[in-house]
């Protein structure tokens, strides 16, 4: 992470501690909520292309069966996918499942 060469000052010492503590510490937040991981944006499949959403501009994902229905802001896309593996992608603290 970082090493100090002798003779150090106190400064240099607290500024690789701090960087030691620093990285421990996101560790330790990625350990407790892997989700943090995740980023924001998707790619799905859309008319035989890959259409990059910001996950900000999605309002809503409809399910039916083996496809879903995802509402942005500005268009609508249908996209052959599960619910269950779309979910896998996104970051469930921004969003909300309310049924099953």
């Amino acid at each position: 992470m970082d090493y100090l060469l002798k003779p150090f000052s106190f400064e240099r010492f607290l500024k690789a501690a701090y960087k030691v503590y620093s990285i421990s510490k996101t560790n330790k937040l990625l350990q407790e909520n892997p989700a943090a991981l995740k980023e924001s944006f998707i790619f799905v499949r859309f008319n035989n292309e890959d259409v990059k959403l910001n996950l900000d501009e999605i309002i809503r994902i409809n399910a039916m069966k083996d496809y879903i229905i995802i509402y942005t802001v500005t268009r609508k896309l249908i996209v052959h996918q599960t619910m269950k593996s779309i979910m896998e992608k996104i970051n469930l603290e921004n969003f909300i499942r309310v049924h099953n």
